[in-house]
């Protein structure tokens, strides 16, 4: 197949984009290659012109292309955008496949080798597996047969539970992991073997025994390989650096070195989602031979270059975008008694750099690693030390067990925040099992979404009718009025307690809030809004994870600390410096700290405490372009008449 000027050519007049020689030559490879792109590069639009040239030429019914990402999010983008190309969008049904590396490995390798082994309905879910698993331990059947086991574990601080919820198998040879089980030729070893063979023997496996069945599939079948690899002779893996190790070795096992173009492409400078163990120097060798995209659509000149420093991982100096316009970047300097000032000194920055009105759309963002301080952290610790009022976004954690409804607003909120509804689906269950423990009263004990869990299999609950509940809840406007409320706490008390009155507990944890209609207000405070005259800036803060993909038109990253403070680490780096001995957790520090900063468009802004520059820092920070600033303490603010709020 070859790939001409004039293909591309067409795919750019239709996509309404311009390709420059380093996208070129990606999209011309015919060839295995890497694609590092960094951040606002055009990388997706670029894989989805090279799809769009290669299914208007594809010349196979039979063998198709192979593309895999890491989240159902970045599939449904790529499928959205292939779908607007009539030919692309022949690449979204067989023998194409676009799919997560979890659904590749289920699909064609896992589960073909669960029924040739006689498992025909396998059950893949984590959380099923984790309550089956702790249950049995803890049973009778656990005292008759893990007693060795469980005296070995029970001086863990949660009695051995959270290992024997991970059992998973692991290599070829399906061996029983995590790393830190006995050893498999203990008693206790062979107690927790035969655990986690009991439960596969009921059909109910972890997402990681899946790769272990694919590596087993390939060892005993040879001809498995082979077959993989003449469906799919083009392959594309995105954001190849947040692959972990045993899906990289699973897919490099298939496809490298083999007839088959392999294109890996992200950025090794942004794998802050890979394991933090990960082997830097390794990682960058097997990026050598990468075509390097270091133009970037998203940053202004100056930024470009200032952040250039932090690619420690692969070094590459950015090349920002000329439409752009640079502002003011700036360092603050703040200390214990003046921290609350840096959110309120970036405020007046943006009114200052942009004015009154702000643009329409205008985005600015507050992030740092820490959401919650560690344990022993100082100041500053995590986001809550810079505003007093902040109080996390919905994440998938458990929800707030004070009321239903402040539960099902704090669910819905987080299904639409992230567009995903595994996160969201915990969270109500875990409210409803709430419900059943009020119900219950202190008889039964707490009462836990995996307690649920374990009725749904005993058969003491209905297992469809508790899902379409919480489907019903998540996917119906039931938090509009009371009379709607009501009819859905009445098919919730029919499902979970067999119709029966509601006791004065349960009454009030089921009742109707005025307070808390719809998602829109559930208790969280993630926006602090600064205001000066007439204009009023809302500055979103979250986690440098949360905000990953994300452009911004002004960031500030916010010092927090792990084990050591994230931007005093940076300070040397960003003063022009040289990049120190590469230890593990400074490279982790910086790839987060590079993410972060590589969100603006045109400004960029850093807080950090003032006790963390050395001497001469100030100086060297100013002669590579930053502008020091530092914040005033409250009673100084105060004096000077600065307006903020929240």
């Amino acid at each position: 197949m070859i790939i001409g000027d004039e293909d591309i050519r067409s795919i750019a007049e239709k996509l309404g984009c311009t390709f420059a020689d380093e996208h070129r030559k990606f999209l011309s490879a015919t060839a295995s290659c890497n694609l590092h792109a960094c951040p606002g590069s055009g990388k997706t639009t670029l894989l989805v012109a090279k799809l769009a040239i290669l299914a208007r030429k594809w010349p196979w019914s039979d063998r198709g292309i192979l593309v895999l990402s890491h989240t159902n999010v970045a599939r449904r983008e790529v499928e959205q955008r292939l779908a607007n190309e009539p030919a692309g969008a022949r690449l979204l049904g067989y023998p194409h496949f676009v799919g997560t590396i979890q659904a590749f490995v289920d699909r064609f390798l896992a589960l073909p080798y669960l029924r040739d082994n006689g498992e025909v309905a396998p059950r893949i879910d984590d959380d099923l597996f984790a309550t089956r698993a702790s249950g049995l331990f803890l049973s009778g059947w656990g005292w008759r047969n893990c007693k060795t086991a469980r005296n070995f574990l029970r001086h863990r601080h949660d009695g051995g539970r959270s290992l024997v919820e991970s059992l998973h198998y692991t290599g070829p040879t399906l061996a029983v992991g995590p790393a830190s089980l006995p050893k498999a030729e203990t008693a206790s070893g062979r107690e927790l073997r035969r655990l986690k063979d009991v439960v596969s023997k009921e059909g109910i496996f972890r997402f990681a025994d899946m790769f272990a069945f694919a590596t087993a599939a390939l060892a005993e079948r040879p001809y498995l390989r082979e077959a993989v690899r003449h469906r799919f002779p083009w392959v594309f893996v995105d954001e190849m650096q947040d692959t972990s190790h045993q899906q990289a070795a699973l897919l490099d096992g298939i496809f490298g070195g083999a007839p088959v173009v392999f294109h890996k492409i992200g950025d090794q400078n942004q794998s802050i989602f890979a394991e933090s163990t990960m082997d830097t120097e390794q990682a960058t060798l097997s990026w050598s031979d990468s075509i390097d995209l270091p133009q970037s659509q998203r940053l202004a000149p100056k930024l470009a270059a200032l952040v250039s420093s932090l690619a420690v991982v692969h070094p590459q100096k950015l090349v920002g975008n000329g439409s752009r316009q640079d502002r003011a970047h700036t360092v603050f300097l703040f200390d214990d008694a003046s921290i609350s000032g840096v959110l309120p000194a970036f405020g007046t920055l943006i009114v200052e750099q942009w004015g009154d009105p702000l643009p329409p759309g205008f985005v600015a963002k507050a992030v740092g690693f820490r959401r919650k301080p560690t344990k022993g952290s100082s100041i500053p610790g995590s986001l809550g030390d810079y505003w007093a009022g902040f109080v996390p976004a919905p994440s998938e954690e458990r929800a707030p067990r004070t009321t239903l409804l402040a539960a099902l607003c704090h669910a819905r909120q987080l299904a639409s925040a992230h567009g995903e509804f595994h996160g969201a689906h915990r969270l109500v269950f875990e409210a409803l099992a709430r419900m059943v423990e009020l119900h219950e009263g202190s008889a039964n004990g707490r009462v836990t979404r995996r307690t649920l869990l374990s009725r749904c299999e005993e058969r003491t609950l209905d297992e469809n009718m508790v899902r379409a509940l919480i489907s019903d809840l998540l996917r119906t406007d039931c938090t509009r009025t009371s009379t709607e409320w009501a009819k859905v706490t009445d098919s919730a008390r029919a499902v979970l307690q067999s119709g029966a009155r509601a006791n004065s507990a349960v009454a009030q944890y089921i009742g109707w809030e005025e307070s808390s209609q719809g998602p829109q207000n559930a208790a969280t405070a993630t926006a602090f809004v600064y205001r000066s005259g007439n204009v009023a800036v809302e500055i979103e803060m979250a986690t440098i994870h949360a905000v990953k993909g994300e452009t911004h038109d002004a960031t500030l990253v916010l010092e927090t600390q792990f084990y050591e403070h994230d931007v005093r680490l940076a300070m040397p780096l960003l003063a022009g410096g040289t990049v120190p001995e590469k230890k593990t957790r400074f490279i982790e520090q910086m790839k987060r700290l590079y993410v972060g900063c590589t969100r603006p468009k045109e400004l960029l802004c850093i807080a950090v405490h003032k006790s963390h520059l050395g001497d001469g820092d100030v100086e060297a920070l100013r002669k590579q372009g930053w502008v020091i600033q530092t914040v005033p303490g409250s009673s100084e603010r105060a004096e000077a008449g600065s307006g903020a709020g929240a």
